[in-house]
């Protein structure tokens, strides 16, 4: 007798049951990758907060925006490392319609929001 395999939740039906609602879909969010990758003076540092997983640490940044920020359906939020071209980079997620607020100094870019949350959008 083997193990049971167990599968692992879907994605959706857990943002079913915590009754997340979507804030960005899969065309904006290929926008944004696409438009971080090809900033001049190349791609900032970036963070994740995955809807099922804990709060992302400290060293937690990478810049590799081809392959990383994937799956896109799970990203809770993306939080944009401190840059001095904040403006710039703002400039750009607001022409892509991205919703963005800014979490102590830092760009972030909401894919989900949980119930009751109310971020101050940029």
């Amino acid at each position: 007798m083997g193990q049971e395999r167990r599968e692992p939740e879907s994605w959706r039906r857990y943002a079913e049951r915590e009754r997340l609602v979507w804030a960005m879909n899969a065309t904006k969010w290929r926008e944004t990758t696409e438009a971080m990758r090809h900033l001049i003076g190349g791609p900032p540092g970036f963070r994740i907060k995955d809807i099922r997983g804990p709060e992302p640490g400290a060293a937690a940044w990478d810049r590799e925006w081809f392959y990383h920020p994937k799956p896109w359906e799970t990203i809770e939020w993306l939080e944009i490392h401190p840059d001095p071209r904040h403006d710039e980079i703002l400039a750009v997620l607001k022409g892509i319609g991205a919703p963005v607020s800014l979490e102590e100094g830092r760009i972030r870019i909401w894919g989900w929001l949980r119930p009751g949350a109310s971020p101050e959008f940029a």
